[in-house]
């Protein structure tokens, strides 16, 4: 594990991987993870878990998005119907465990397709809702040239800074920026980047307009990145919801 890598650089070497080694994750690593996981589950109200092994439960995966291979292990992501902010928080823990697992020297990848979400191995109790997991294991340190015609396939234009947020001033705020770059480089959906943000009267807001599908989820991951990248503060849950500064002392 590197204990030195912080949040910003494991959002700089971050990259989705499909293309697992038949390896099990060392065992510090997985209590690290596990003990994170009860963390956030007891902050936020979820039921994520740790499935060590997934291989027989990630078959009915492999239609979804991309191509898989060698997943042994996934993180699936859960938590009650009725919470109306269970997608962003999915989004936003979610992430937080991926940003985790790239300091562990670990390959991970968002899977929001299609997949069989009554399966046994996933323990869902009838109030709960599985919005989506995360593959998680080893990888090789370059991608083979499959994995690399996966990400041409797959993979959209980042979108230009201009393009994801509106201000009111020119410039706005350096620490807006920097959370603006941070959001670039966010997992998405099909990488659609829909996240909108918006700096006016001071204030700073992340939104999305469509509800439904995944993009409440990729309001969580990008808020997420754009709270590390700013580095001064925390959004809001929400859509809609506003950046709250931290004064630094």
């Amino acid at each position: 594990m590197n204990m030195w890598m912080k949040d910003i650089d494991a959002i700089n070497n971050r990259e989705s991987r499909r293309i697992y080694l038949d390896s099990e994750i060392d065992i510090k690593k997985m209590i690290k993870l596990k003990e994170l996981i009860n963390q956030f589950n007891e902050e936020a109200n979820l039921s994520i878990s740790l499935i060590d092994d997934a291989k027989e439960a990630f078959l009915g995966l492999t239609k979804s998005y991309g191509f898989f291979k060698g997943v042994r292990s996934v993180i699936a992501l859960k938590g009650p119907k009725n919470d109306e902010l269970l997608k962003e928080k999915v989004g936003y823990y979610g992430e937080k465990l991926v940003l985790e697992a790239v300091k562990m020297n670990l390959g991970t990848c968002w899977v929001g397709g299609t997949f069989d979400s009554n399966s046994s191995i996933f323990d869902k109790k009838s109030e709960e809702s599985l919005i989506c997991v995360i593959t998680i294991g080893y990888c090789n340190n370059r991608k083979s040239l499959r994995e690399r015609f996966i990400h041409n396939i797959t993979h959209r234009r980042t979108k230009e800074m201009e393009e994801i947020y509106t201000s009111d001033i020119n410039p706005p705020p350096k620490w807006f920026i920097n959370g603006i770059k941070a959001v670039q480089k966010a997992p998405s959906a099909k990488n659609r980047q829909p996240v909108n943000l918006e700096y006016k009267n001071e204030k700073s807001i992340a939104f999305v307009e469509e509800l439904e599908g995944f993009d409440l989820v990729d309001l969580g991951i990008a808020k997420l990145h754009f709270s590390i990248g700013a580095g001064n503060g925390k959004f809001e849950f929400g859509n809609h919801g506003e950046f709250i500064l931290q004064l630094k002392i």
